[in-house]
């Protein structure tokens, strides 16, 4: 196990409140350090003491990158980390130490995204970044136009393409709009997931998404779902919707899982074209 694979493994645990494969990641002799409050968490039952015991709901938890520790030789790595709680969004960099291929040594430092105002002459959204997720060998990251045959590829394999849409016309409209973009998960050099979106400046959408059949039940139609809410904050959009069939319910469990809720409204449509 790398030290990347256990940092991931370690914070994926934590999302799913498994302490005891949590547990599997950690030194025994593990210590863990939060110099925002003065923190210290000495050893491995206080560290999952403190994680079990958080008041609910604390949020949901994506690993947003891990950066190194990609060989079982190296002993450091570093981690940036995203939850989501009811009210607020919290961003975490954490960098970690490894002893005898586990988790050792920890430094988290946590905060509050917006909670502190720039001065007027700064106050300007960051944009998103090209690469919004990244660990050993896969990454999350705007589609490359070399990828765009496997992106159309994939979507007619996983069933979102409808006769009445071109799935090309469809891409080249993202790729080309100025408020929109398609996110590729990757591979190596192989996509395995997208996730289109975009915004009108009030309300971000998210369409086609998709998971390569090979690659479903890892948790990557989640991380999809997270970089893309990155993209839309990062651009200063307030919310994201979008639209599932009726008919759809396991899709619909999928988002209820995430946090998203069914609105009390109707969608209206007319098509301008053909």
């Amino acid at each position: 196990m790398t030290p990347a694979e256990a940092v991931l493994g370690l914070y994926e645990a934590y999302q799913a409140r498994s302490w005891g494969t949590a547990r599997n990641f950690l030194h025994a002799d593990a210590v863990v350090d939060m110099p925002a409050t003065g923190e210290r968490l000495p050893g491995r039952p206080d560290l999952l003491d403190f994680q079990r015991s958080y008041p609910e709901p604390w949020g949901d938890l994506a690993v947003l990158r891990v950066v190194g520790g990609t060989t079982e030789g190296d002993v450091v790595v570093a981690a940036e980390v995203e939850v989501r709680a009811p009210a607020q969004l919290f961003r975490l960099a954490a960098f970690w130490e490894c002893r005898d291929g586990l988790l050792w040594r920890g430094v988290e430092y946590w905060t509050t995204v917006g909670g502190q105002s720039p001065p007027p002459e700064r106050r300007q959204p960051l944009g998103p970044p090209e690469v919004l997720w990244r660990t050993d060998g896969m990454r999350i990251e705007v589609l490359p136009e070399k990828l765009s045959d496997q992106a159309v590829a994939l979507w007619h394999e996983v069933g979102l393409t409808r006769p009445w849409n071109d799935p090309d016309d469809d891409l080249r409209r993202a790729m080309n709009g100025p408020a929109s973009t398609i996110l590729a998960a990757v591979d190596g050099e192989h996509l395995v997931g997208t996730a289109m979106v975009g915004h009108d400046g009030h309300r971000g959408w998210v369409y086609y998404l998709a998971v390569s059949p090979s690659m479903r039940g890892r948790g990557l139609g989640a991380r999809l779902m997270a970089a893309g809410e990155t993209w839309l904050r990062e651009l200063g959009v307030p919310k994201v919707q979008l639209m599932v069939r009726r008919t759809n319910q396991g899709v619909k469990e999928f988002y209820h899982h995430l946090g998203y809720r069914e609105d009390d409204v109707a969608v209206l449509s007319r098509r301008l074209r053909g």
